[in-house]
């Protein structure tokens, strides 16, 4: 480090005559010394510091480096033994722990939320996960299973992508997913990219990109894994997992879930049925192959809510009447993905991701002779099938720990034929993409960049910027801005204009171990809105889409976590919304929301105990188990997110989750 001293000291006692070239050198030198003279303490336990010598020795990738130090310190690796073993002997290779993330080398996002985090969660689906660990507001209908969806930043369902392995999940009818038909017990994180990043490397995705990265077991011998939850309104629930490497360096992992429930008011039943195949290769240390086949059941009754002016009590399940009594649809979908992941050198400076894809939906919509759109409409039961099919392609490059770059493009065809209820869609679309991340310093981050779309005759390109400002590791600053278009949707009619989204986020965090305290504000502006009315065709009510001037959400966030007298948790959390469309309240949020919950946590051994707004309790037997029990709106209020949709009333829910041989 002394020598590195007296050769910058040399340089600025001899600076040329073009001091802005000199300057530049000298910035480059001083900040590859400060991102490299980290990385030489990084261990400061000189045994650790040994064990990774030697595993580099080994030509471990960085990526895996960790798993193989675990590893050895567990006592199921030998460093040692490796050098004269045969290669038969040799250990098996493991999976990359990127294999599937939104960012292979390694970089941060918004939040991750891993497989690990929700066990001490009470949840029985993908949203009620979400809306626990994001600043949203929630879009949920009347139960479990029906349409659920999160409002982030003032956003609306159709500006929230979804990508599994990096590949969009989506129904191309509406340019959104219902989240229920994800499973969470098959995915090994679930990454959420918000402002400049969302937009940046996905689509339509000013109010979030989540990507959820496929489950990642590595066992020689059988893992299995079993989830169940019971609870009101006949719901039942469960999913299973078998996870195996049946030959050296190869796995496959069987899942399935099953979802039931009569629901809450008329027409609010749910049935869904889950099965996923993974089959994944491990060439090398260096690159995975998989390929998944993910099947779904999901039907449910689309009630339309209750009639508010048709019922004397819209919280009383007997007399309250719902709008439609004879509305539901059922999908079957196949999403199949081929995903490869591949690090270029052995330092994980360069990689290769990409991915190939194809879902076809099957819709079976039911309704009674009371929808009918017009005189010529005389089904009962509409059928029809969509299709897109595609490829991602990234490259990443990082230069001297300090500059990482992103690249890549995906390209997709989709197949959607004309209904009564949307445009017929043949498209062959293109998007291209740069995205850049620079650390000057240790405590300052930069990134941006661009992305360049096609879809349906239409263009659109996206774009923008964010800082992370580090005061220490407990407190930090984030900004952000981005430019994005929205595509109108087949349901919507894809002859209206791009909605033009412009956000802006700014959230200071400050973590330690006792206290978690987040505050944010952001602003959202949106030319070119799409709303959506009625007009009546026929003697019967249509709703139909337009664009509209503007529309402007500002809104407040703020969350606090922390302990007193070292085992009552306390969590609380508030936000504020302000929504204008053209200029005048389009209420559509609340102008404040808030919450608080509570716990007593008792720890003994590895087990966890916790009483109060929820109760969890963790163990070990045979592997780990997790048993969750909450009794939900104990008072039995009515009270509903989206009108009038009421949520479930009082109600007892139960848990359990238990691996085998883990």
């Amino acid at each position: 480090m002394n020598n590195r001293k007296k050769l910058i000291f040399l340089i600025l006692m001899k600076i040329p005559e073009n001091k802005f070239i000199v300057t530049s050198i000298i910035l480059f030198l001083i900040t590859f010394i400060c991102n490299n003279s980290n990385s030489l303490f990084a261990q400061a336990n000189p045994e650790d510091k040994d064990i990774f010598e030697k595993l580099k020795k080994l030509n471990v990738p960085n990526d895996s480096l960790q798993i193989y130090f675990n590893q050895f310190k567990e006592g199921k690796f030998n460093i040692d033994s490796v050098k004269t073993e045969t290669k038969d002997t040799i250990p098996p290779n493991f999976p990359l722990i990127s294999h599937g993330r939104t960012f292979v080398l390694k970089n941060d996002c918004y939040r991750t939320i891993r497989k690990e985090d929700i066990q001490i969660h009470i949840y029985n689906s993908l949203f009620d996960i979400l809306k626990y660990n994001l600043p949203s507001y929630s879009l949920s209908l009347d139960g479990i299973g029906t349409y659920r969806h999160l409002a982030l930043f003032g956003s609306s369902p159709a500006d929230v992508s979804f990508q599994f392995n990096n590949r969009p999940y989506k129904d191309l009818e509406f340019g959104s997913l219902n989240i229920e038909q994800l499973s969470p017990e098959f995915m090994e994180q679930a990454e959420i990219l918000v402002g400049s990043d969302a937009v940046i490397l996905s689509d339509n995705s000013s109010g979030a990109s989540i990507n959820l990265q496929e489950i990642r077991y590595n066992s020689k011998k059988p893992y299995t894994r079993l989830w169940y939850s019971q609870g009101g309104y006949d719901l039942i629930s469960a999913d299973g997992i078998y996870s195996q490497n049946f030959v050296k360096n190869w796995n496959f992992t069987f899942g399935f879930r099953t979802m039931t429930s009569s629901g809450r008011y008329t027409n609010s039943w749910l049935q869904d049925w889950n099965v996923r195949t993974l089959l994944r290769w491990n060439p090398s240390d260096y690159t995975s192959i998989s390929f998944v086949e993910n099947f779904t059941n999901h039907g449910y009754g689309t009630n339309g809510g209750v009639d508010a002016y048709n019922s004397s009590d819209i919280y009383d399940n007997v007399s309250a009447r719902v709008k439609f009594e004879n509305l539901n649809e059922r999908v079957f979908r196949h999403d199949l993905t081929l995903t490869y992941t591949s690090l270029l050198d052995r330092d994980s400076s360069s990689t290769l991701s990409g991915a190939i894809y194809f879902s076809n939906s099957d819709w079976d919509n039911y309704r009674s002779k009371e929808l009918y759109v017009n005189s010529i409409d005389t089904v009962n039961t509409i059928n029809h099938i969509s299709q897109y099919m595609g490829a991602t392609a990234k490259y990443e490059q990082d230069f001297f720990q300090t500059f990482q770059l992103r690249v890549g493009g995906d390209v997709e065809y989709d197949i959607l034929p004309k209904t009564l209820y949307f445009d017929e869609l043949k498209d062959l679309s293109f998007s291209a993409f740069a995205h850049g991340l620079f650390t000057p310093i240790e405590n300052i981050k930069l990134s941006g960049g661009l992305r360049f779309t096609t879809y349906a005759g239409k263009t659109a390109l996206a774009f923008g910027a964010k800082s992370v400002l580090s005061f220490s590791k407990e407190l930090e600053l984030i900004g952000d801005l981005s430019f994005s278009d929205r595509f109108p949707t087949p349901v919507e009619g894809l002859n209206l204009s791009n909605e033009k989204h412009f956000f802006g986020l700014a959230e200071l965090r400050h973590k330690t171990q006792p206290i978690n305290i987040s505050v944010g504000a952001f602003y959202r502006n949106i030319d070119n809105p799409i709303l959506t009315k009625t007009e009546i065709i026929d003697s019967h009510k249509v709703y139909q889409s337009y664009n509209t001037d503007k529309r402007n959400v500002f809104g407040l966030y703020a969350n606090l976590d922390f302990f007193i007298f070292g085992s009552i948790g306390i969590s609380i959390w508030g936000q504020s919304y302000l929504s204008n469309t053209n200029d005048t309240n389009d209420y559509r949020f609340p102008n404040f929301i808030a919450g608080i919950r509570t716990y007593y946590e008792i720890i003994a051994g590895k087990s966890l105990l916790r009483l109060g707004t929820s109760f969890g309790f963790m163990g070990e037997m045979k592997g780990e188990q997790y048993t969750k029990a909450t009794y939900e709106n104990i008072l039995s209020q009515g009270y509903y997110y989206v009108p009038y949709y009421p949520q479930l009333d009082a109600n007892f829910r139960l848990s359990v989750a238990w691996p085998f041989l883990d």
